[in-house]
């Protein structure tokens, strides 16, 4: 009678222990009681992968700890992605920083901040471990491999079929997914490239005539540029290409001023080492030939705009990649200059024989291009500097239209390419005329200048501006667009 009625009392407990762990939704993972303790530290980072199922998320972890109280860490859930660094390489699905750990509490209880959704296979890692002078480790407790491969261990991202004591806890309906082997790591698939939309339109931008062939080696550039117009952006390219097997960049910038400011720039999109492998072929890439591969189709496409296209950094080629500069289009509304080609900087009204391709509601835009601007003045590598200034001062405060004018003459074969004055003030703006020397003041400002450089801007609050060879701390000189030949200037 006694033994029965203690062996029903063992079995009321074991219901019982069981009722609990069913109404807290805590799902015990680890299979064997030998164990290797690791013991965390500010370099340790200790994961669990598992999949779960049924109707309820998972809510949060309740990892088995012992450590020194004081310890501080960060848990962090992320989908399950191919291997261990492209997830933890992801965003993770919720994070839990600057946890603290009291060196009493086995079964530290973490909840989330987001619930987890039934049905996704995740990897919770512990990691961001610091611990307090004197303290020690933040440890968990990996155990022998679980028979059905149902979980996988990683300290610091090297992966093993082990189980860690952890308790995971879910909402009511959910549960571990323990009847299945999860997969290996296998490395991320490439990514796919961009894909051609099923309604596109194709645009010829090349004239009748093929007038040079462009051969691209080495860091020798061709640029194309034009505008584009409507609702539809430009997607991709079709250049006609020939040459043997190789590579080269596409450079794309948003169009300012002049070529070599543009391409100071930062350049909108950039492709690296596009590859050409047509054996020598023609590639007429064009909307009824698709036997020569796919256009060079955009990540992303460009909205309407004013675009410079260069192809540069040719390499991996035995002879040459080439491009074909036509007459300038002027069908479909365009004109001379609608197009410009830049052959190693140099502007021509020209077109190349390209195709582009944008979605449904784009086009280009045939209006004729402006001319490139005046490029930026550059100082040359040799210069002369002349100070001009004697002993003793006087003041002069130039506003409005008060003008303060300086005559002399230079001599030789150098030419004047600009000035350093030294001035002071408030920001603001100021006009620079140069005129050649006639006869009286009066005279000579009745003329026209030689120069005209117009809302010089000053910026420096208010600071002393000595501008000198030895001293480049206050901004450049003021460069002159052209230089002046030897002659008496006011």
């Amino acid at each position: 009678m006694k033994k029965t009625l203690a062996l029903i009392l063992s079995l009321l407990m074991v219901v019982s222990v069981m009722a609990i762990a069913v109404s807290a939704g805590a799902g015990k993972t680890w299979t064997d009681p030998s164990a290797e303790r690791v013991d965390m530290n500010n370099s340790t980072k200790i994961a669990y992968r598992f999949a779960t199922q049924g109707t309820g998320g998972l809510v949060g972890i309740q990892p088995y700890t012992a450590g020194t109280a004081g310890v501080t860490f960060s848990v962090k859930a992320y989908e399950w992605k191919y291997n261990y660094e492209t997830t933890v390489a992801q965003e993770p699905l919720t994070a839990k920083t600057g946890l603290t750990f009291d060196g009493k509490t086995a079964y530290l209880p973490i909840t989330f901040d987001k619930v987890l959704p039934a049905g996704g296979e995740y990897l919770i890692e512990i990691c961001d471990v610091v611990i307090p002078a004197g303290g020690w480790a933040l440890c968990q407790y990996v155990f022998s491999a679980n028979p059905n491969g149902a979980f996988k261990v990683y300290k610091n991202g090297v992966g093993s079929n082990n189980t860690l004591q952890w308790q995971l806890v879910f909402e009511a309906g959910g549960w571990f997914k323990g009847g299945a082997a999860l997969s290996e790591d296998v490395g991320a698939p490439e990514p796919e490239g961009p894909t051609l939309p099923e309604q596109v339109t194709y645009v010829n931008t090349w004239g009748k005539n093929e007038v040079e062939r462009f051969d691209g080696n080495g860091t020798a550039a061709l640029a194309y540029r034009f505008a584009t117009q409507g609702s539809g952006k430009l997607i991709g390219i079709n250049p006609q290409i020939a040459g043997e097997p190789g590579k080269f960049d596409l450079l794309v910038y948003k169009w300012d001023s002049n070529y070599e400011t543009t391409i100071a720039g930062a350049p909108v999109l950039e492709m690296k080492e596009i590859e050409f492998d047509k054996s020598g072929k023609w590639s007429d890439y064009d909307k009824n030939d698709t036997t020569n591969g796919p256009a060079i189709l955009f990540p992303e496409g460009l909205e309407a705009g004013e675009y410079l296209f260069v192809m540069t950094n040719f390499k991996d080629t035995s002879w040459a990649i080439c491009n074909y500069i036509t007459d300038a289009k002027t069908d479909e509304g365009c004109s001379a200059g609608s197009f410009k080609v830049y052959k190693n900087g140099e502007c021509m009204d020209k077109n190349l024989k390209w195709q582009l391709i944008f979605e449904k509601g784009g086009y280009f835009k045939p209006d004729v291009l402006a001319a490139d601007a005046p490029a930026a003045p550059k100082l040359p590598a040799e210069v002369t500097y002349a100070n001009t200034w004697g002993s003793g001062e006087e003041r002069f405060d130039g506003n409005g239209t008060a003008a303060l004018a300086y005559r002399f003459a230079t001599q030789g074969s150098g030419k004047l390419i600009g000035i350093n004055p030294q001035i002071a003030g408030e920001p603001g703006k100021f006009d620079l005329l140069v005129y050649k020397w006639d006869s009286n003041y009066v005279t000579t400002v009745a003329g026209a200048p030689v120069l005209e450089m117009k809302e010089i801007e000053f910026d420096k609050s208010g600071k002393w501006t000595d501008y000198d060879k030895n001293d480049t701390t206050n901004g450049p000189a003021i460069l002159f667009p052209e230089g002046l030949e030897a002659g008496e200037y006011l």
